[in-house]
């Protein structure tokens, strides 16, 4: 089928746009590795400038592709907000929408433990103090943690 966007309305931006800062938090500020990288390197403001020019350049394009997003969903994003589904509704449910479904499930399912690691390591330093947890029960807490999260994010 042929997409057809409902009308953009401009500028009337809801208090619900806020959910979406988790999300953006989450893309921008999960990435543990980063500053241990730049504590080891011999010029640590040169991975300064590289990541504020990197942070500058994806903050300007996710603006973009938002803003440009809003408008031609205005109306259906306050019918469903899961843009996939829109897509599969309004285009069909074809193959690619399908896949683009299950892949973003997976990637946020393989990200999410990187996410937890702070929670995880806070739990297993109280129980085990200052040993590693063995890797059974650093399994175990993770799927916990990944279950609870899980149930809570689907209420």
């Amino acid at each position: 089928g042929d997409f057809k966007a409902d009308p953009s309305e401009a500028y009337s931006v809801s208090s619900q746009s806020l959910l979406t800062l988790p999300l953006i938090q989450s893309a921008f500020c999960c990435q543990y590795q980063i500053a241990n990288i730049q504590k080891n390197l011999q010029k640590p403001q040169l991975m300064k400038k590289l990541l504020n020019s990197a942070f500058l350049i994806i903050l300007g394009f996710y603006f973009l592709v938002g803003h440009f997003g809003y408008f031609t969903f205005t109306f259906t994003f306050s019918k469903n907000s899961n843009l996939l589904k829109i897509f599969a509704t309004q285009v069909g449910n074809i193959w690619y929408i399908r896949a683009a479904n299950v892949l973003m499930i997976f990637s946020i399912v393989a990200h999410f433990p990187l996410t937890a690691f702070g929670l995880r390591r806070t739990f297993e330093s109280m129980i085990w103090k200052d040993q590693d947890a063995p890797t059974k029960w650093r399994m175990i807490s993770c799927v916990v943690i990944m279950v609870i999260a899980g149930l809570i994010g689907s209420v």
